[in-house]
C-alpha cells in the first residue's frame, strides 16, 4: 500500500471514498472549492458498515 490509496465506494455509499491508512478508514467526500471532507473514521473491520448504518441517512437527511 502506498499513500494515497483512495477508493471510490459505491451502491449506498456512491459520492463517498475511502482512504485506507493502516487499519483504519477514514471516510471522505469532496466538495465544491477543492475541499475535501473527512466524514468518519474507524478501524476496517467495522468502518462501512457503521457509516452506512449510522452516519449516510443523517447526512442525506440534512442533519
Amino acid at each position: 500500500m502506498g499513500k494515497g490509496d483512495i477508493k471510490a465506494l459505491d451502491d449506498n455509499l456512491e459520492g463517498y471514498q475511502r482512504l485506507r491508512v493502516g487499519p483504519y478508514r477514514v471516510i471522505l467526500r469532496y466538495r465544491p472549492g477543492r475541499v475535501i471532507e473527512c466524514v468518519y473514521l474507524n478501524r476496517r473491520a467495522i468502518v462501512y458498515e457503521v457509516f452506512e448504518r449510522e452516519v449516510v441517512d443523517k447526512l442525506r437527511a440534512g442533519g
